[in-house]
């Protein structure tokens, strides 16, 4: 990658020597910098799916038992209502 110049002038051998140096190290921290880009975003995308899949799970659980606190609650309001009567219509 790196091509030294046959040209005997030394300071222009060292200047594009050094220059082509530098490109070389910006290059490979951008590639550095890449691949870490690359492993933070899958690890945040495998997290986000763990995530999801569990409020998924505990979603479901509270639906279901929403559900059935919610049927229960409704069964005493109705029990509630009627049993006066069920019970006047029995002492009568």
């Amino acid at each position: 990658i790196l091509n030294k110049p046959a040209s005997l002038d030394i300071t222009e051998t060292s200047t594009d020597y050094a220059q082509q140096l530098k490109l070389l190290n910006e290059l490979q921290l951008a590639e550095e910098l890449n691949v870490s880009a690359q492993f933070l975003e899958t690890s945040l995308e495998q997290s986000m799916d763990q995530f999801v899949a569990a409020s998924t799970r505990s979603m479901r659980l509270m639906s279901l038992i929403g559900t059935i606190i919610l049927g229960v609650i409704i069964a005493n309001v109705v029990i509630a209502m009627y049993l006066p009567i069920f019970m006047f219509g029995a002492i009568i």
